[in-house]
């Protein structure tokens, strides 16, 4: 016997979602499968397969649905605390959840990336007295493991103690506001599930 639209639907699907934890791969699954189902049962096609085929098709390819659930899900797990390997994971597979994901991962990495390197110079500055974060006469910013001429080194002394401090804070800030990004947002997958 051939299998219905919605079961080979969902076998695709699973293999988009090999990144997550299995709980979670068949939580999605399920859900899917809900609405997918709910979604046959509308249809105005007499032949169930038909119906079936209907539904499937107006829920969207299997691979960008996939792609989308997988940077959603991990992107909450990674910005639920301190998870720096989470994060960067989440911000790679979230690359490939189409376009809004996509900038999404790139604005946040930008600001992690800025926050860890704040954090690194903070600690080479123990060793390297001209690292810091400095501010030039045309009133640019950067960060630096050595100086520059007529340039101010602003936090002085304090560095390796405030540096990874504000880098930590900033952290679990830019998590709280991704967290409220994802919850608002919701960019691809939630969206194209409840339209079905």
């Amino acid at each position: 016997m051939k299998p219905s639209p919605i079961d080979r639907y969902l076998r695709e699907l699973a293999q988009g979602l090999d990144a997550l934890p299995p709980a979670a791969r068949e939580e999605h699954l399920a859900e899917v499968r809900v609405h997918l189902e709910e979604a046959a049962l509308a249809s105005p096609a007499a032949d169930p397969l038909e119906r079936e085929a209907d539904a499937v098709g107006r829920f969207g390819p299997a691979g960008e649905i996939a792609a989308a659930i997988t940077a959603e899900t991990l992107l909450t797990a990674a910005a639920s605390g301190f998870h720096p390997v989470g994060t960067a994971r989440a911000m790679a597979h979230a690359l490939t959840g189409g376009a809004a994901w996509t900038l999404l991962a790139l604005g946040f990495s930008l600001c992690y990336v800025a926050l860890l390197g704040l954090a690194l110079v903070s600690v080479a500055r123990l060793w390297l007295p001209a690292a810091g974060l400095w501010i030039h006469p045309d009133g640019a910013w950067s960060l630096s493991l050595g100086g520059f001429e007529q340039s101010k080194e602003i936090l002085g002394p304090w560095l390796p103690l405030y540096g990874p401090l504000l880098a930590l804070l900033g952290w679990l800030a830019l998590n709280r506001v991704l967290r409220l990004v994802i919850g608002l947002g919701r960019p691809v997958s939630r969206r194209k599930r409840e339209t079905v």
